[in-house]
């Protein structure tokens, strides 16, 4: 496995790294964390939320023998409500928070504790000095961010920030022209998610499948999925020609992008797992046969979808909105209840006609 350094000042990972979204059974996550730890992988990313509340629980009933041995991220930064999910990043909620996952996790301390999402009620160098009491504690060595605009990020000025998360793979590459920039200006990490885009970049899509997503996002419509498929069968045939597996070429293509420092597999079957760690063998020559078939791509992007504004109101001095998704945003201006607008529901960014 190859190995980079987290940011200037943070820890040195594995390229490839383990998701536990979809951990929800300690068998299950047990077999898949010693497939990583077998191939050489040591980041572990996780969050509370993950594995319907089940994955940072699982962990910590498998990873104490392994401790020493793995760099573990998790997540902060939000309440869950009656009324949906409320970013919440103040000091006494994000330490609750991590107490809670270091119960969980069966551990005294996490190695990088990212803020999930942005928080329009508290200026983000606040938050970043709310987390910096928890690295002070001993509780936290790493700070990180995911999902946050390019804006926020730009203000923030601490040796304790090392990365941040974003969404990053052929198909949705936001990143390449605005976040990676910046994680080169200022030493940081790049943690890419969803690398496989939920599998279509793994061959594991059925015809039958593709036509789902339909149903999945509304935005996704009778060409787009035409391309879709169109475009995993030319990057499975592509892969054939290299002699690797499509996923193994998909994540071979994002680790090979300047500033990322580590791809999330989210799979959790070991074959999979030893499969998608060998991406690391990809060479210049299947990288640039990737980037001229994704020049050559027709697709657009399906991840913008029409939420409606179900509740407006003004918390802590700023008004937010909350969408019939269960999410809080803060409201766009001139904006009222049973209003629509278009988000991208991979970063949770506003589409602004």
């Amino acid at each position: 496995m190859k190995m980079r350094k987290l940011g200037k000042n943070g820890p040195e990972i594995s390229v490839i790294s383990m998701g536990t979204r979809t951990m929800e059974k300690e068998k299950e996550g047990i077999k898949a964390v010693e497939a990583s730890l077998e191939v050489g992988i040591n980041f572990i990313d996780t969050a509370p939320n993950y594995g319907r509340n089940k994955a940072e629980k699982i962990l910590g009933e498998i990873i104490s023998e392994y401790r020493g041995d793995i760099i573990l991220a998790t997540k902060t930064g939000y309440r869950f409500t009656e009324e949906g999910v409320m970013p919440d990043c103040s000091y006494e909620n994000i330490s609750t928070l991590l107490e809670q996952s270091l119960e969980r996790l069966n551990t005294k301390y996490v190695d990088v504790l990212q803020v999930h999402g942005p928080d329009p009620k508290i200026d983000i160098k606040k938050i970043v000095q709310n987390l910096e009491k928890l690295v002070e504690e001993g509780k936290v060595r790493y700070l990180g961010f995911s999902n946050h605009s390019l804006l926020s990020l730009e203000k923030i000025d601490s040796d304790n920030v090392i990365c941040i998360q974003d969404c990053l793979n052929i198909l949705y590459s936001k990143a390449i022209n605005g976040k990676l920039p910046l994680c080169k200006e200022k030493g940081w990490g790049f943690i890419a998610y969803m690398p496989l885009f939920m599998g279509i970049l793994a061959n594991a899509y059925t015809h039958e499948k593709f036509l789902l997503l339909e149903k999945t996002f509304p935005q996704c419509n009778e060409e787009i999925v035409k391309n879709l498929e169109k475009f995993a069968e030319d990057l499975n045939n592509l892969a054939r020609d290299f002699d690797v597996t499509s996923g193994q070429l998909a994540l071979g293509w994002v680790i090979n992008q300047e500033n990322v420092t580590t791809a999330i597999q989210g799979s959790l079957d070991p074959t999979h797992i030893k499969e998608n760690a060998q991406a690391i063998e990809i060479e210049n020559d299947a990288v640039e046969a990737v980037e001229n078939l994704r020049k050559e791509s027709a697709i657009k992007t399906f991840s913008i979808i029409e939420t409606q504004i179900i509740k407006i109101k003004e918390i802590d001095g700023v008004v937010m909105a909350l969408l019939d998704l269960g999410a809080w945003i803060e409201a766009p201006k001139n904006i009222k209840t049973g209003d629509k607008i278009k988000i991208d529901a991979l970063d949770g960014s506003i589409i602004r006609e």
